[in-house]
């Protein structure tokens, strides 16, 4: 099952593996994580906030190199 969404936390409470898109009209798949937590999640635990952390690390990373992409 494929799932889109904008909210980091619910693809790490609910995927099993996240991909992160790069920006535009050409979009693509420019890294992809496994989430290796137990289910159900707690999303008060450190590996939870650190998958998170990386997550977002890898989307504001992108988001600088497609800056000037509108």
């Amino acid at each position: 099952m494929v799932c889109a969404t904008h909210d980091i936390r619910e693809a790490v409470t609910l995927g099993q593996c996240v991909a992160v898109m790069s920006r535009g009209p050409r979009a693509n798949i420019t890294r992809s994580c496994d989430i290796d937590l137990p289910n159900p999640r707690d999303d008060l635990g450190v590996w939870f906030a650190d998958a998170v952390r990386a997550i977002d690390a890898d989307i504001e990373r992108e988001s600088s190199t497609q800056s000037d992409v509108p």
